[in-house]
């Protein structure tokens, strides 16, 4: 038997485990208190080592059962400090994919904070480049045209992910400047609880040396709602924008792909690219099942090929070309035409870069 959660201090079940557990308690009423391995042998250790790893508060009452309070600290800060890097800000470098996630407020004295912070991936870790807070009161619409959109050329990013805030009004003047405003599918205790929280326990975060975003990550309480969920805040009158905003980057970072478009750069490698074709000895097959009759319409079925070596920067490919004549242009619309292309679609799928060329009466069509 499992509570399936949390173990909480203040709550009916443990003031029973209070009442009920030890020798003092009735001898007609048994309590069964145990690890889980305890309780089911048949349980992995390396599993429930794993999942301790990633979050430790939440699953050492899951798999230990160790009680625990209802708000208690999100994080030490010796785990904070050992993620910390001897550098406040990275400059962009050639060839890195950076993101940016964006933590918008309206400004108002005493308010929230305005974040934005860029991360990229490097192997599995996650690098923190370069935080921007703005501190009420400010104008928001000043602040993306002289804060975000410089730090997004700068970095060559061309979309920003943030959380709801403000609604069209706050995507909008952000969508004005030319940079893509996109939403975050996670609230903010889901961006600090994965992968932010399991990453800072592994220590493949580097963080800059910004002591207000050091301080906001140190400060932040976990606290467990009614339904049994986490919730990750700052404490009361405290803030947390710019260890929101970090959070978000570094779940950008993780999800997104590595993948590089900028084929200018000096030594671009296509990563996704197949391997190299080496043409020397090979036979292409050229052969095909598909008959036409005139009644048809169709006059030629011209299969053709020429295997040829090229470079476009990438790798050598191979082009492979079929011709399809017919004599009358109401044909072109036909399901003889439609029957064509698919059957030489199928000849054309075993070679890459395969294309299709229709004529009519020699003259091609667009």
């Amino acid at each position: 038997m499992t509570t399936r959660g949390p173990l909480l201090m203040a709550s009916e079940l443990y003031d029973a485990f209070k009442k009920y557990y030890g020798v003092n308690g009735p001898p007609d009423i048994l309590v069964a208190y145990g690890t889980s391995r305890d309780l089911n042998p048949s349980l992995p250790q390396s599993g429930i080592d794993r999942e301790l790893e990633r979050d430790p508060v939440r699953n050492r009452a899951e798999y230990l059962s160790e009680w625990r309070s209802d708000v208690e600290r999100f994080i030490p800060r010796e785990i904070v400090e050992a993620c910390v890097g001897d550098f406040y800000e990275l400059p962009p470098q050639p060839g890195e994919n950076y993101h940016c996630f964006f933590d918008p407020a309206s400004g108002v004295p005493e308010g929230d904070s305005l974040a934005a912070v860029v991360s990229h991936k490097l192997g599995d870790r996650v690098i923190i480049d370069a935080v921007r807070e703005i501190k009420p009161p400010f104008n928001f619409f000043e602040v993306i045209e002289t804060v975000l959109l410089p730090l997004c050329k700068a970095y060559k990013i061309f979309k920003v992910v943030g959380d709801n805030y403000g609604g069209e009004l706050a995507k909008e003047p952000v969508r004005r400047v030319g940079i893509d405003y996109e939403l975050s599918a996670k609230h903010t205790s889901q961006l600090y609880l994965d992968p932010f929280l399991g990453m800072l326990n592994a220590t493949k975060i580097a963080l800059p040396r910004h002591e207000r975003a050091i301080s906001q990550i140190c400060q932040l309480e976990r606290s467990v709602q009614r339904s049994g969920r986490d919730q990750i805040a700052h404490p009361t009158h405290g803030h947390d924008d710019v260890a929101c905003a970090i959070a978000g980057a570094v779940d950008l970072a993780c999800n997104a792909s590595s993948y590089s478009l900028d084929a200018f750069q000096p030594g671009f490698v296509d990563r996704d690219a197949p391997p190299p074709l080496d043409f020397e000895g090979i036979t292409l097959p050229l052969r095909t099942n598909v008959r036409f009759t005139p009644s048809e319409g169709i006059t030629q079925f011209v299969p053709s090929r020429e295997a040829r070596v090229y470079d476009n920067g990438v790798g050598p490919g191979l082009f492979l070309g079929v011709l399809l004549r017919y004599d009358s242009p109401t044909m072109a619309c036909g399901k003889q035409i439609v029957g064509a292309l698919r059957q030489s679609r199928r000849f054309l799928s075993q070679f890459p870069g395969g294309f299709a060329v229709m004529t009519h009466r020699n003259k091609s069509l667009s």
